[in-house]
């Protein structure tokens, strides 16, 4: 039986597209059991390339660095350097000083 395929093209607009990477943090990372860490960096990492590939604007958050750690070192290399970078105190992305403004105005 041959399967059966979709075009899905429309899913998906570069131009109307932007990469969030939210909170992931050394402090949180590291009570991550190994191959989950080794996953998400994995998955993250795969997401931020594929960014770059399609010419995507990123967004990296922290929430409250000075108690949950900087961002993951593995992910944060991964980061290009024209990432906007987001240091918040709220739960929600939003809440981060010219977010909101920022990602509208991509």
């Amino acid at each position: 039986m041959q399967a059966k395929t979709e075009n899905y093209t429309s899913l998906c607009d570069a131009g109307n597209s932007a990469l969030l990477v939210i909170d992931i943090q050394t402090e949180l990372t590291a009570v991550m059991p190994v191959k989950v860490l080794a996953r998400l960096q994995r998955n993250t990492g795969l997401l931020i390339n594929t960014a770059a590939r399609l010419s995507l604007p990123v967004f990296a958050t922290e929430r409250s660095p000075g108690d949950l750690g900087i961002m993951e070192h593995e992910i944060r290399k991964l980061l290009p350097r024209e990432a906007n970078h987001y240091d918040k105190t709220t739960f929600y992305c939003m809440g981060a000083k010219n977010f909101a403004g920022d990602l509208t105005s991509t």
